[in-house]
């Protein structure tokens, strides 16, 4: 593949503070960017086909999935919100929450973005005892609606 670099142009702007046990973050961003580096769709493919003789029967295909590659995009645009906040428990444990939530668009076409999605979100709880050398974790994490 033949891709030019990226360029962006970025811009942040947020807010954080603490409170006892409690933190929490909330920032706005934007990204210009030109020639991004993205999948784009370039055709279709099946993952079945009926043979009919010793031909292929097109007209029967349960599931049709994009072919895609990665190419420059001309304009985009992602932009959105990260919100995270945390808070101290007893015992040891700390329960964190980090959350993005996204609008995308590829500004020749106004199409939003292929594998970007819409909200990622991801929530931890967390055990630290450094004095015995432990540390252990667990987390969920969920993805919104996203153009596939």
């Amino acid at each position: 593949l033949d891709l030019k670099p990226e360029e962006s142009k970025s811009y942040e702007f947020g807010l954080d503070g603490e409170y006892g046990g409690f933190s929490g973050e909330i920032r706005y961003f934007r990204n210009d960017l030109k020639d991004m580096i993205n999948t784009v769709e370039i055709g279709s493919d099946t993952l079945f086909q009926r043979m009919q003789g010793n031909r292929i029967d097109y007209s029967v295909a349960p599931w049709i999935r994009p072919v895609l590659q990665y190419m420059n995009i001309a304009r985009a645009l992602t932009k959105g919100f990260e919100i995270s906040a945390s808070i101290k428990l007893p015992r040891n444990l700390e329960l964190s929450d980090d959350a993005s939530l996204m609008a995308t668009e590829d500004k020749s076409t106004g199409a939003k973005l292929l594998n970007i999605p819409e909200m990622l979100n991801n929530v931890k709880l967390e055990y630290n005892n450094l004095n015995r050398g432990l540390r252990a974790n667990i987390r969920l994490t969920t993805v919104g609606k996203r153009k596939i």
